[in-house]
Parts: C-alpha cells; sequence; structure tokens
C-alpha cells in the first residue's frame, strides 16, 4: 500500500514536472524529483536539457553540475546553457564568499569557459559574474592557457557625494535612484552607504503616500478592497531575521520592508469585469516573505525570494510569485515575472496607473473612469 502511494505520487511530480504551464509549480516539480535521487527521476529531468523554458533547463544543467558530467553531456555548448551554467557556478562562488553553504562549482575549466563566452551578448553578463568571483590567480591562469593578454586592471569608480544624492533627490529623483542602481555593490562603499540608505528611505515614504492617496480615493469611488490595501511595515528584528536567512538585502528592498510595509490593493468594483486582470500593486506582507525565509535559513545557495504573487496570483488564481534573488548587495535588483528591471521601476509603473496597471490596459470606458486622475509619480 505505501509503495502504491509513493508510486502514485511520483507519477504526479513527473507529470507536473513535464506538462505544467506554471514556473513555480515546475521548479518545486523539479526539486522534488531531484531529491527523489533515482535514475528515472533523474533521467525525466536530464531528459529536459533542450526545454525552451528556463525552469526546466535550469534543473537539468544544475543535476549535471552536481553529478560532475556538465563537460561530458555538453559538448556542444548553446548560448541557453552556457548562460545557465555560469549563472548557478557564479551564485554557487558568491555564496561560498558570503560564507553561506556552496558546493565549489568554480574551477579552473569553468573560469575558460567564462573567458571564451563572456563577449557573447547573450552570455556575457553570467561569463561575467563568474570572472567576479574567481579568485585573481585563477582568472590569470585561465588566460594563459587560451594566451589571451592580462586583463586590465579596473579604473577606480569614482562614487558620487553623498550631500549632492540628498540635495538632489527632491528635485530629481528618478536621476538619483537611477545613478545608485548603476552602482551595483559599489553602493555599500562606507562613504556612500548612509545616503544611499536615506535616499531609499526618502523614496519609499513617498511611494507609501502615494499609496494611501490612491487607496483612499478607490475606496470613495466604491472599490472594495478584498483586505487591508496599506499594513505596518516591518520591525526592526524582522528585518533582522530575514537578512539573517539569506543575507543582504538591495537597499531599495530593505526600505520598502522597513518604510512602505504590506501593500495590497486587490479588490473588486461593481462596475468591473471579475475576470479582468487588475494586476493590483501588492507587496509583502512581511510574516509570509520571513516565513520562507527561515525555510530556507542554512540550505541551498541562493534564495528566490517572493515578495508578492504575480498577476494571475493577484486574481485567485494559481499564479506564480514575483521574485528576488538574495543574497544582493546592490541598491536595487530585477524582479522576476514582473519584466521590471527592479523594485522602482515596479513601483513607478504600478502608480502611473493609479496602483491597477493591468486595469490601466483595458480599452473599456468604465476603466477608464474608475482611473482618472489616479496616476501618482513619487519616483519621478
Amino acid at each position: 500500500m505505501a509503495a502504491a502511494r509513493v508510486e502514485a505520487a511520483w507519477e504526479l511530480t513527473r507529470s507536473v514536472y513535464e506538462t505544467h504551464e506554471l514556473s513555480n509549480l515546475v521548479n518545486d516539480a523539479g526539486w522534488a524529483l531531484r531529491q527523489w535521487g533515482d535514475a528515472r527521476s533523474h533521467a525525466v529531468i536530464e531528459g529536459h536539457l533542450a526545454a525552451q523554458d528556463h525552469e526546466r533547463r535550469r534543473h537539468a544543467v544544475q543535476l549535471l553540475l552536481a553529478q560532475g558530467r556538465v563537460f561530458e553531456r555538453l559538448r556542444d555548448f548553446k548560448p541557453d546553457h552556457v548562460s545557465t551554467l555560469l549563472h548557478l557556478v557564479g551564485h554557487d562562488a558568491k555564496d561560498a564568499r558570503l560564507g553561506k553553504p556552496a558546493q565549489g562549482y568554480l574551477d579552473a575549466p569553468m573560469v575558460e569557459l567564462a573567458l571564451k563566452w563572456v563577449k557573447h551578448k547573450r552570455v556575457k553578463g553570467s561569463a561575467q559574474y563568474v570572472l567576479d568571483e574567481a579568485p585573481a590567480e585563477l582568472v590569470a591562469a585561465a588566460r594563459a592557457q587560451r594566451r589571451l593578454p592580462p586583463a586590465r586592471k579596473p579604473r577606480a569608480r569614482k562614487l558620487p557625494d553623498p550631500a549632492a544624492l540628498l540635495a538632489g533627490f527632491d528635485a530629481d529623483p528618478a536621476q538619483v535612484l537611477a545613478e545608485l542602481t548603476r552602482l551595483k555593490g559599489a553602493v555599500r562603499e562606507p562613504a556612500l552607504l548612509l545616503a544611499a540608505e536615506e535616499v531609499a528611505r526618502r523614496a519609499m515614504q513617498r511611494v507609501r503616500a502615494a499609496v494611501e492617496s490612491i487607496a483612499a480615493e478607490l475606496a470613495v469611488r466604491g472599490y472594495r478592497f478584498a483586505g487591508v490595501p496599506l499594513g505596518p511595515p516591518a520591525s526592526a528584528p524582522e528585518l533582522a531575521a530575514l537578512e539573517q536567512a539569506v543575507g543582504p538585502l538591495p537597499v531599495v528592498l530593505h526600505a520598502a520592508f522597513a518604510v512602505l510595509g504590506d501593500v495590497d490593493l486587490r479588490g473588486t468594483h461593481p462596475d468591473l469585469d471579475p475576470g479582468w486582470l487588475l494586476d493590483p500593486l501588492c507587496f509583502g506582507p512581511i510574516t509570509s516573505v520571513l516565513d520562507d525565509a527561515l525555510e530556507h535559513a542554512g540550505k541551498d545557495s541562493a534564495f528566490e525570494l517572493a515578495i508578492a504573487p504575480d498577476a494571475h496570483g493577484k486574481a485567485g488564481f494559481s499564479g506564480g510569485r514575483l521574485t528576488v534573488d538574495v543574497p544582493d548587495d546592490g541598491f536595487d535588483a530585477p524582479i522576476d515575472r514582473s519584466g521590471a528591471r527592479g523594485l522602482v521601476p515596479l513601483l513607478r509603473a504600478s502608480l502611473a496607473a493609479g496602483g491597477l496597471p493591468g486595469l490601466a490596459k483595458r480599452r473599456a470606458a468604465r476603466a477608464k473612469q474608475l482611473l482618472t486622475g489616479l496616476a501618482r509619480a513619487p519616483l519621478g
């Protein structure tokens, strides 16, 4: 009886992995098959090495990487495979540098592979990730092996003046936020970090005020919220526990938890079609985010921190989640599955559409009427 239940569970997991369209379910099923660890489970995963979607391809590459069979199985590397492979290797090397559990995938052949592909337009980001994390002597040896000239020493980046950033934020917030985002990890230089944190805090204060304004106006117009549209910010102990579990958060994301708080503009309106994907602005809640992070603590390498449901999930369907890869020591970071290059662009676009960007795409007069005058531009 027990064997039959196990077999049924395996068949369901395999079916989800091979046929489902939702990326988060595919990802969970792939993880389960890898944990099963038997030959047939591994065969299912490896059989999707040529898959078009990133999730299945990543699981296949990660399995080969763990088995030490990457170079044996992928003799003719394609750009998508190389990009996935090097991204995994770079993440693992970064975890090792941060003192987190790591597998030690970064070696001379991986560095040589990164050097070979570093100028390819679709791979260069992942390749440079590996080269940035690799020990300098390993990169030098690989360059010598491939008879490449020594890498130029990067010029010291001139950091912006902290006082000028703070003074310029009120006049041109978009420019200051973009400048800090371009600095990436350099934003944590001691001379700059306090100013960057203050800019992020001011930005999230503006966002919170905009959300309060939009929520109040929506309520006046007959919009019925599913819950509390704007909750309290995260506490200092909650944020400390979160970063203890997953490592540093991007500066803006930390400020969003600390100042903006939980946002949930999901709801209904008598004049709107219930089937429309309104894609209302959501963020958090910190309790759910922290629960996920604590389950991850001490496990795996990088972590996809879920900060909100995606458009389908917000509508009550079986959808995915918007995630940020952590740890990340930059000012802002891409939000996976959102199409946004960071939290700042995501918030800017959502608030410019009155907090309901999905509704803003509708041509119906009743949609336009509800949104009239709701647009806010707190981040420039």
